[in-house]
């Protein structure tokens, strides 16, 4: 098996975490065992079962249920390829007769394991003396790239029998996006993209995933089609609604609130924020919301005057939306609310990065006085 290209993106990641030969040659040979016991036991659970493709449905790539929970607002009629580890859906595992998937785990999959620890050792190893912690090069490797290889076996047993000429996903540019997008090519898929995410002006080695692009607003795909000198991003509004939009009626019917939309980004700094913001509302007999962001713990934003919210609906319907540069920024303003970023008042980031916020649209005040000038004029004080 050749080397494939969306590995060299990882490289430059990789490179900052390995150095000491001796260590990860034992992690290494730790990873692929556990790995290769663990996708075993689970081809032997699933071996009775297989799932065929249903010729007259698409086939979309949703690796979590927030991506598939957007494709279904576009897609109809259409066979997920699912991989939702922590949800234990290992559908991944259904995919491509028995004996190809025997064959795989037995034979291809150590193999391609071999072959990835000589990548590695070959172009990291003998040129990085960095020391890092041990448990980090386990993690990532244990986890990251043995089960990239079960991934991309499944969507090549999908893509090998599938008869449509295209493919839908939500992944952007990640590691999983970049192995849809190989696969597809590969078996002359045409792969659009609707996007789970916001696009980003900073160029990326292998660019974004999809043969057709769905940007957030006409000015990033005008900006990324300048950048990677190319016609496939496209912006179409009414495909942004059916994207963003939730239930309508329920968002009529509930009664004006301040949410804070929380990101796995300057969590610290967030957090001080929050307090400010929460304190402020106190003063003035409201209460602040918070939806944690499904990769964060709610146990870490249990702050004064805050009411955690879990429902989706109800925080982003009918409220003034904080956050710091999240999608949630641009999908306020389909569900009869307002957006308030925090950007200008965090030291160490201007809004000039994050091209898709829209000053005209989106206020970024300077301060926190600015801040609270803002939510006195949406709760009327």
């Amino acid at each position: 098996m050749k080397e494939n290209s969306y590995f060299e993106n990882e490289l430059s990641i990789i490179n900052q975490l390995l150095s000491d030969r001796r260590n990860f040659r034992f992690l290494y040979k730790l990873s692929i065992i556990a790995s290769f016991l663990s996708n075993l036991g689970l081809l032997v659970i699933h071996i009775p079962f297989r799932k065929k493709i249903e010729q007259d449905k698409f086939v979309a790539f949703a690796r979590v249920g927030r991506v598939k929970e957007k494709l279904t607002k576009v897609l109809v009629n259409t066979y997920y390829i699912e991989d939702e580890i922590r949800k234990m859906n290992f559908s991944i595992f259904h995919i491509g007769p028995r004996k190809e998937r025997i064959k795989f785990i037995l034979c291809d999959y150590v193999k391609f394991c071999k072959m990835e620890y000589k990548i590695l050792s070959d172009k990291i190893l003998l040129e990085n003396n960095q020391k890092v912690d041990e448990n980090t090069i386990a993690q990532y490797l244990m986890i990251r790239i043995p089960h990239a290889m079960v991934y991309k076996f499944a969507i090549e047993q999908t893509l090998a029998e599938y008869q449509k000429g295209i493919v839908f996903t939500g992944q952007m540019y990640d590691y999983y996006a970049q192995i849809e997008k190989e696969v597809c090519h590969l078996y002359n898929k045409q792969l659009i993209c609707f996007p789970h995410g916001i696009e980003s002006t900073q160029k990326l080695p292998l660019g974004y995933s999809g043969d057709v692009f769905f940007a957030s607003s006409q000015k990033m795909a005008n900006l990324l089609n300048n950048l990677y000198n190319t016609q496939k991003f496209l912006y179409r509004k009414k495909i942004n609604e059916r994207l963003y939009k939730v239930n309508s009626e329920i968002s009529k019917n509930l009664q004006g609130k301040v949410v804070f939309f929380t990101q796995p980004l300057m969590v610290e700094t967030t957090k001080i924020i929050i307090r400010k913001i929460a304190q402020y509302l106190k003063s003035q007999d409201c209460v602040l919301y918070i939806k944690v962001h499904p990769l964060e713990s709610s146990k870490d934003y249990i702050i004064e005057n805050t009411i955690l919210i879990d429902n989706f609906t109800y925080a982003i319907s009918n409220s003034l939306c904080i956050s710091l540069v999240s999608t949630i920024l641009l999908e306020a303003g389909f569900n009869n609310s307002e957006a308030l970023s925090i950007v200008g008042i965090v030291d160490g980031m201007r809004y000039e990065n994050y091209p898709y916020l829209d000053q005209n649209t989106i206020p970024m005040p300077n301060s926190e006085e600015e801040v609270f000038a803002i939510i006195d004029l949406y709760l009327n004080v």
